[in-house]
């Protein structure tokens, strides 16, 4: 089974951190590192903006799920080793779940309406 690791590369020239899927694997015997691929880049001065941090979070989603290799157990630990350095944004709002601007309505609406509380 191989690791995966999580490597920071701080640019001088634009003040980014760039985040380096890193595999460990072993080659003739030894260990050795692996640049896996570039996930994501933010610059240091908008770590605590929501919206920087959104679309960081966006971009490493949507290359981890490119990664066919990754299990989602894989998938989990790379998110929350990234976390510690850049944490997931939050909605400011509360998420609740109320009634539906939308019901269900006609003739087949008990039906529906069952069918989809058992999902």
């Amino acid at each position: 089974m191989t690791e995966f690791s999580i490597a920071w590369n701080r640019r001088q020239w634009s003040r980014q951190l760039e985040c380096l899927l890193i595999q460990r694997v072993i080659v003739a015997g030894q260990p050795a590192l692996k640049v896996d691929g570039r996930l994501a880049a933010i610059l240091e001065d908008q770590v605590n903006e929501i919206a920087a941090r959104d679309s960081f979070w966006h971009a490493v989603a949507r290359k981890l799920g490119r990664k066919r290799k990754l299990s989602p157990r894989d998938i989990w630990a790379i998110e929350a080793l990234i976390a510690q350095r850049v944490p997931k944004p939050t909605p400011s709002y509360p998420v609740t779940t109320g009634p539906s601007a939308n019901p269900i309505v006609g003739p087949h609406s008990q039906n529906l309406q069952r069918a989809l509380r058992t999902r």
